[in-house]
């Protein structure tokens, strides 16, 4: 496994930004896709994220394309984050509350620690699983640059 690509460190600089938020209980590299999957999370397990990293999508090549070692490529890498707590009341208003809490702490540093260029957020979609749970899903789109591999 390569832990040093640059795709690999930005989305461990995402799980590290989100491990700061004191209310989030558990951080794993999966996305539960079933009520089934998401009834067997625990609820001291919860508030839930769920990070799964997207491929690099080159978007730029600066350099000679004959010459592999010259070239810079500018890429986009979205991270998305599939958020899951449980909440009997008003659940509407705390999906705000969580909402603004981990958009916060993705964009309080935009670069990653330097790893990117910028980093932008994407409400994908607000959706009430079922009574009691609550989620949504945000999309960090990280554009930052690599001379090879990802």
């Amino acid at each position: 496994m390569n832990t040093d690509s640059g795709r690999e460190l930005i989305i461990q600089n995402i799980i590290t930004a989100l491990s700061a938020i004191p209310c989030i209980s558990t951080i794993e590299r999966r996305h539960p896709a079933t009520i089934e999957e998401i009834k067997a999370i625990a609820p001291v397990q919860m508030p839930f994220i769920g990070v799964l990293g997207g491929l690099p999508s080159p978007v730029e090549y600066i350099g000679r394309l004959r010459n592999q070692n010259n070239i810079t490529i500018t890429s986009e890498l979205d991270v998305v984050l599939r958020f899951i707590a449980i909440q009997k009341e008003a659940p509407d208003e705390w999906v705000s509350h969580y909402l603004n809490i981990l958009w916060g702490a993705i964009m309080g540093d935009n670069n990653r620690g330097g790893l990117a260029l910028k980093t932008d957020i994407a409400p994908e979609y607000i959706y009430e699983i079922l009574t009691p749970y609550i989620g949504f899903e945000i999309t960090a789109k990280v554009t930052y640059q690599h001379t090879n591999g990802i």
